[in-house]
């Protein structure tokens, strides 16, 4: 993933953990989320649960966020958007449906929300 994105122009930040993720967002504010719902001691829903609690304690607006994930049922899609997650992709990703869904991030992330 992070080689098609970085083709397509995007800068990317890696985090191995939700922890490191949340410590990240203290130093710098990404125009996108891209995150994995296994992350290694903190899943992706608690991670963007926590990330959507601080940005709306601070007073900032969510930074839309895309979920993957191997599971590609719906119940999985379904809880992914409830917990806060915009997309959801499932794994194997192609190139072309990463592309298309940062693209739709980033018209969220010029939109009012």
């Amino acid at each position: 993933m992070r080689w098609t994105l970085e083709r397509e122009g995007a800068r990317i930040r890696e985090a191995s953990s939700g922890a490191e993720a949340l410590a990240a967002l203290d130093e710098e504010t990404p125009e996108v989320i891209v995150c994995d719902l296994g992350l290694p001691g903190m899943s992706g829903y608690e991670r963007i649960g926590r990330t959507l609690e601080r940005r709306q304690e601070q007073g900032q607006k969510a930074i839309p966020a895309c979920a993957v994930s191997a599971h590609a049922r719906d119940a999985d899609r379904r809880r992914a958007i409830e917990a806060g997650f915009d997309l959801y992709v499932a794994k194997p990703v192609s190139a072309e449906g990463l592309i298309e869904a940062m693209e739709e991030l980033a018209v969220l992330a010029h939109q009012e929300r």
